[in-house]
C-alpha cells in the first residue's frame, strides 16, 4: 500500500512539476477519482480541473425547477472562453445584472430548442464537469493518446478497430 501511495505522489509531481516544464503544451486537465479506501476519511470523490489559458471557470448553481409541459429549453453553442455563458434562464452566475464584468454584453442566441423535462434537478457546473443536488457527477478528462478496444473478455486488441483522439 505504502509503494503505491509513493508511486501516486512521484507520478503526481512529475504531472504537475516537471511535465508543464518540458512542454509547450499548458492547456491541460486533470481528473483524479479516490476510492473510499484511500481517502481517511472513508468517503470517495472525485475532482478536475479545467486547465486552460482561456476558460472560463467561475462555478455556477443552477437551481431545480418545474417546468410546464411542453416547455422547450434552449440549446446553446459550447463556449469555454469567457463569458462561456450569458442569459437569464439559468443561473444568476450568467445575466448580465449580477456581473459587472459582462456588462454590455447580450444574451447568447439559441442555436436550437429541444423538449424540456417537467422537472429538472439543481445542479453545480463549471467548465464542463457538473454534480448534481444528489451527488451525481459527471466529466471528462482529454488525454493526447492512441487508444485499443480490448476483446469483450478484457484479452487482447484489436488492432484493425483502433481509435486516435484528435
Amino acid at each position: 500500500y505504502t509503494l503505491r501511495l509513493l508511486g501516486f505522489v512521484r507520478h503526481l509531481a512529475m504531472r504537475l512539476f516537471l511535465f508543464p516544464l518540458a512542454s509547450a503544451e499548458w492547456d491541460t486537465c486533470t481528473t483524479m477519482a479516490f476510492t473510499k479506501g484511500a481517502s481517511t476519511t472513508g468517503s470517495s470523490f472525485v475532482t478536475h480541473t479545467t486547465d486552460c489559458i482561456e476558460c472560463d471557470s467561475r462555478w455556477a448553481y443552477v437551481p431545480p425547477r418545474d417546468h410546464p409541459e411542453g416547455t422547450m429549453r434552449p440549446i446553446y453553442k459550447y463556449y469555454t472562453a469567457f463569458p462561456r455563458e450569458v442569459n437569464t434562464n439559468r443561473s444568476t452566475m450568467y445575466e448580465v445584472e449580477h456581473n459587472p464584468e459582462l456588462a454590455g454584453v447580450t444574451d447568447l442566441v439559441p442555436m436550437g430548442h429541444i423538449p424540456q423535462v417537467r422537472h429538472t434537478y439543481g445542479y453545480y457546473e463549471a467548465t464542463y464537469p457538473y454534480m448534481n443536488e444528489h451527488g451525481v457527477a459527471f466529466g471528462e478528462s482529454t488525454a493526447a493518446a492512441t487508444l485499443w478496444t480490448l476483446e469483450p473478455d478484457g484479452s487482447g486488441v484489436w488492432p484493425d478497430k483502433k481509435i486516435e483522439s484528435p
